[in-house]
């Protein structure tokens, strides 16, 4: 086994160009002067959502999709800024390390510029947990190339895991594996970190490494859910999220097993599957309907976008990418603000609430988990949000329920729907909707 310092001179050795942020970037130890007046107030409505929440909760950083050769890694100075200002002393990493196109040494480039920004320079102030995504480490040198390069299992492990080996919950059958858990065990918070780019044998490769589960993986997993003791929360962290609805029906069906696993978890009921997908056999049989325990939220990234659903009771959640590639009618402008997208996350136990304060580009966000609201066919009910000023209501689905221009549903049929509260400034408020 390659030791960690091993790999790191290879990765040095390898680069050609090592890009960690220059002077024609941003001064990685402070935060750039465009960007202070936009953090003094994101970090004054983390520090009002703080006080607020209490000791009953949780919180972490959540980043995600940094693609480093499209990054000026100005979010390594603004994370530093938050941990050291606030509670949070853990930082989510979702996943895609790496752009699409380039070279070899472009790769081994962009990995030590994330291992020298964001690693080592984070480590004294949080625990950085990282989640593999699919360009997690493939290049190719366009999208004509159908071979490109793969980096050394023991090179991606390494980055994934050479922290974080004696401080989580790996698979004992399987002990190189990038998947794992970690508890808050005050909060009675298991946080599952799945590894949704296993298969190997069904790679476009100019899209990076091929998507899927392992069974090995699915039988860990289950009985990481079995052991949870009762009434505890979980977080599950996938790059690719799983609903079809997101991730769209091609891409998703790789992980339908995968979703009616969850949903059985979070609904106290059985799953079976049997049969192939991508480059695995899968045989999956599982029981919960003794669970009491709850999925707070299924978070990823991959889609470089702001999107959310309710689905069968779960909240999904994706975050827009850290790179600055425009998305959602935001550009994404080097030199200001909008260059970096980040989220403090707020876990509320007490009122199951989540808060994403979004600091670069995008708009704050808040949801409301395991905590739907109800109506009838015909019944009304008032939304109460924790925005202020004139808010924009929308329905999901108007065919199931209308919402008031002042937040009062209409039930319509039976069903479910999300119901989104906007203010003046694009913050955002998430609400589930059953119509019975």
């Amino acid at each position: 086994m390659l030791t960690f310092n091993k790999i790191r001179n290879l990765l040095l050795s390898l680069s050609i160009i090592i890009c960690i942020a220059s002077d024609k970037d941003t001064n990685k130890y402070d935060i750039p002067a465009f960007y202070q007046s936009h953090f003094n107030k994101k970090l004054s409505l983390l520090s009002t959502y703080e006080k607020n929440m209490g000791s009953k909760g949780d919180s972490f950083i959540f980043i995600t999709d940094t693609h480093v050769g499209a990054n000026r890694m100005t979010s390594a100075s603004l994370m530093r800024g938050i941990c050291t200002n606030s509670g949070i002393n853990k930082v989510f990493f979702g996943g895609d390390v790496i752009t699409a196109h380039g070279s070899k040494e472009d790769l081994y480039n962009q990995v030590n510029k994330q291992l020298t920004t964001y690693d080592d320079y984070l480590k004294p102030y949080a625990t950085i947990y990282n989640t593999r995504g699919n360009h997690d480490f493939i290049i190719c040198s366009s999208a004509k190339d159908t071979v490109g390069y793969t980096a050394p299992y023991e090179v991606i492990y390494r980055f994934f895991m050479k922290d974080l080996e004696n401080k989580v919950n790996q698979d004992l059958d399987n002990p190189n594996s990038l998947y794992y858990y970690h508890d808050n065990q005050s909060a009675k918070i298991r946080y599952i970190h799945l590894d949704a780019c296993e298969d190997s044998t069904t790679s476009v490769v100019c899209m990076g490494i091929g998507y899927g589960l392992s069974q090995s993986q699915y039988n860990w997993l289950i009985k990481t859910l079995q052991s949870l003791p009762a009434n505890w929360n979980v977080i599950i962290l996938s790059h690719i999220p799983i609903t079809s609805q997101l991730a769209g029906q091609k891409r998703a069906s790789f992980y339908s097993p995968l979703k009616g696993l969850l949903e059985a978890f979070q609904n106290a009921s059985t799953y079976n599957y049997s049969g192939t997908i991508g480059g695995f056999t899968l045989n999956i049989n599982v029981d919960f309907k003794t669970n009491t325990s709850k999925i707070i939220c299924i978070l990823g990234g991959h889609l470089h976008k702001d999107r959310q659903r309710y689905e069968n009771g779960i909240l999904h959640i994706v975050t827009a990418c850290d790179a600055y590639y425009s998305q959602d009618g935001i550009k994404r402008t080097k030199g200001t603000v909008n260059e970096s997208c980040l989220d403090a996350c707020l876990v509320d136990i007490n009122s199951r609430v989540l808060r994403f304060v979004r600091f670069g580009a995008g708009y704050n966000r808040i949801y409301h988990y395991n905590n739907p609201l109800y109506t009838s066919v015909g019944g009304i009910k008032q939304i109460t949000s924790e925005l202020t000023g004139t808010l924009t209501y929308l329905s999901s689905d108007k065919t199931k329920a209308t919402v008031s221009d002042t937040g009062v549903i209409t039930g319509i049929v039976q069903g479910s729907v999300m119901i989104t509260a906007i203010d003046a400034n694009n913050n955002k408020e998430f609400f589930e909707v059953k119509i019975q």
